[in-house]
């Protein structure tokens, strides 16, 4: 795609939080940059992209997901991975566990968006 930069993007959002990202990153020796996006993408003011090489994408993502998930109890941790089957007749909320009609934008008990 055109509008992407060649090196990929591991997180996005305001400029201080994702420097706090790529303190992280840095910590664990794995380069980063932090860019806006294009203009015509039409990001919000403050809004950037903060980039790692290809060969370190894999080990960046573990980085920031070990970051994210540090303050977590490991029962969070796996209800945040699963995955929701939005063909199946019912689903399960990720979040709560709430059984939910995939059709459905929204869970009906905790809110989380689906889509």
């Amino acid at each position: 795609m055109a509008d992407e930069p060649e090196i990929p993007v591991v997180a996005q959002g305001g400029l201080e939080h994702l420097r706090d990202l790529q303190k992280v990153l840095r910590a664990r020796a794995i380069p980063s940059e932090l860019v806006r996006p294009p203009e015509h993408l039409g990001a919000p003011a403050g809004f950037f992209w903060l980039l790692a090489p290809h060969e370190h994408v894999d080990t960046a993502k573990q980085a920031l997901q070990d970051f994210w998930g540090q303050d977590l109890d490991p029962e969070a941790i796996q209800a945040a991975s699963r995955e929701v089957d939005l063909d199946a007749e019912q689903a399960e909320c990720p979040a709560c566990g709430t059984p939910f009609a995939p059709s459905a934008a929204e869970c009906p008990e905790c809110g989380l968006h689906f889509g």
